[in-house]
């Protein structure tokens, strides 16, 4: 009777130990769950709403043992306290457009020029001097002449020859910031050094280029297959060839880059002729309104206004690059705010 009576004792006990770790694995999962909701709610652009646990008020667990009811509502105070964050507070508020996500809740601190700096842009040219600055302009020459013809530049300049060459030029102009910054990112790792402000700069020159490119794909229809086979080919040859020369001469890539601002500041000079001219009808039209909220332009603002704040973007980042190619890497960024 004893020895039916221990097993009995120690089936309910073992049962109880069960059911109390079921419950232990059910806050548990709760609370991750809650956790993943909050940590990415802000990724799915232009929703109004995303449904989180953390939007209703704490329900009690089913369970009515102490020991499950307690860790549940510890879980649950320390996930209230995570969204009291100010960073994860940000993920729940309503994005009235998908541009206006876009831009307002992704990007980089946004270039806002008066009209004075996007008007008074000037062509420039910074004469090569040393054997690697003859290097960088050479190649820029020959990529400048291998562009024209993919994208038809020498066979009139309509505004669907425009788009094409726009689009082409900003998904290869935003491969040198990125390489740039990872290099630069996995050196400091590596050397256990501080990189004195040059990763954030060259990413933020990365992003804009990427806005350049989501803003010019509003003004045409789906690019071509051809288009995007040519986008393919010459971004994964591009991305090897620019790696590796960042690696062994960051100074070339940075005259590469600057030259490249250069050819880019006078294309977008030539486009801003031809609008003036009366050549491209269809670019008098109102810029899009991603454009608007990254340029913190009017109401009334055109595409030309948009042009004009793009060529700014060019020519800064060809001041920037030209100068960050007289420096030692190890150098302070000056344009960088804190180091």
């Amino acid at each position: 009777m004893n020895f039916q009576s221990n097993i009995s004792r120690n089936i309910i006990s073992n049962f109880n130990q069960l059911f109390f770790n079921c419950n232990y694995i059910k806050a548990t999962n709760k609370c991750i769950t809650t956790s993943r909701y909050v940590s990415t709610i802000d990724t799915r652009v232009g929703q109004t709403s995303v449904y989180s646990p953390l939007h209703q008020p704490s329900q009690p667990h089913p369970d009515k043992s102490m020991n499950g009811t307690h860790y549940y509502h510890h879980m649950n105070n320390e996930s209230q306290q995570l969204y009291s964050a100010p960073h994860f507070r940000k993920g729940i508020q309503t994005l009235k457009s998908e541009d206006e996500g876009e831009v307002k809740e992704y990007s980089f601190e946004l270039p806002i020029w008066n009209e004075d700096e996007v008007k008074n842009v000037q062509i420039t040219h910074i004469t090569p001097e040393t054997l690697i600055d003859r290097l960088a302009y050479s190649s820029v020459l020959f990529l400048r002449k291998s562009f024209d013809l993919l994208t038809g530049y020498k066979y009139g300049h309509d505004e669907r020859k425009w788009c094409r060459r726009i689009v082409f030029l900003e998904t290869i102009a935003g491969v040198p910031g990125m390489v740039g910054a990872m290099v630069r990112h996995l050196h400091s790792l590596r050397r256990m050094e501080r990189d004195y402000g040059w990763i954030h700069t060259l990413l933020e020159e990365a992003e804009n280029e990427r806005m350049h490119l989501m803003i010019s794909l509003l003004l045409r229809h789906p690019p071509s297959l051809f288009v995007r086979l040519s986008v393919l080919g010459a971004q994964f040859g591009f991305l090897i060839y620019y790696t590796l020369c960042y690696a062994i001469s960051p100074k070339y890539c940075h005259r590469f880059v600057g030259y490249l601002e250069e050819e880019a500041v006078r294309t977008y000079t030539r486009l801003i002729a031809d609008i003036d001219l009366g050549k491209l009808p269809e670019f008098t039209s109102p810029a899009p309104r991603c454009a608007k909220l990254y340029y913190g332009l009017p109401k009334d603002a055109t595409l030309k206004d948009v042009f004009l704040a793009m060529r700014r973007d060019e020519s800064h980042h060809r001041d920037v690059n030209h100068h960050l190619a007289i420096l030692k890497p190890g150098d302070p960024n000056p344009f960088a705010s804190k180091v």
